[in-house]
């Protein structure tokens, strides 16, 4: 038994512009995706060895500046005395220095120069960082790994502090895992030393990372009158 068929075969011509056009925008999706652009100034890829271990002491900086180092209290204008005590310090030694939140970032400069002009070495977990101002910026655009350096020297990737050695493991994956060049976006704090972002670029170079961008705070028009 035969069933009559309603059905009509289409036998005109397929328009292939709106085809065209959908897939010309799913194209321009993907690219935006991708794009990310991030404020900053290129930075020339180098090396340096810095020097670290040895033991390690605890320094606390409070929020009237007063400074405590193994039971002493400092005041700010006593910093020749402090001075008189790391001298003591046997080396290799690192500082690692505890502040308070409305600690005078001052002080604590005052403190890593101090022991850096000592041959100590110097650590500051949970310091916050401040990024410089810059006007007439250029920017990157494209897949970035993002490694934060505070004025101690530290580095942190994915807002954990890192070794120099996971660091680079950790790079080298982000390099094999983009199908594009990445560029190292480093967020150095303003009074970091400049060695330290050096030795950075260097790991990146090491992981297979070609470009490098420091990240700056945009300077906004208010600011400029």
């Amino acid at each position: 038994m035969r069933f009559p068929r309603n059905v009509k075969p289409f036998r005109g011509q397929i328009d292939l512009a709106p085809l065209a056009g959908v897939l010309f925008l799913l194209v321009i999706f993907v690219l935006l995706a991708s794009l990310v652009y991030t404020p900053g100034v290129p930075i020339q890829l180098s090396s340096i060895n810095p020097n670290a271990g040895g033991a390690r002491k605890n320094l606390i900086i409070k929020a009237q500046g007063e400074i405590v180092f193994e039971k002493q209290v400092y005041k700010t204008n006593s910093m020749d005395q402090l001075r008189s005590v790391f001298k003591d310090i046997v080396l290799p030694t690192t500082l690692v220095v505890v502040a308070d939140k409305s600690a005078s970032r001052s002080v604590l400069g005052d403190v890593r120069e101090m022991a850096r002009g000592l041959g100590l070495g110097i650590e500051v977990p949970g310091a916050t960082i401040e990024l410089p101002t810059a006007q007439n910026f250029i920017g990157v655009a494209g897949a970035t790994a993002v490694v934060a350096v505070n004025l101690a020297g530290q580095f942190f990737f994915e807002n954990q502090l890192i070794s120099e050695q996971q660091l680079r493991i950790r790079l080298a994956e982000l390099v094999e895992q983009s199908r594009l060049p990445l560029t190292l976006i480093v967020l150095a704090d303003k009074a970091v030393e400049y060695s330290f972002i050096m030795r950075l670029t260097e790991i990146a170079q090491e992981a297979g990372i070609q470009n490098a961008m420091l990240q700056v705070k945009p300077v906004s028009s208010k600011t400029l009158r």
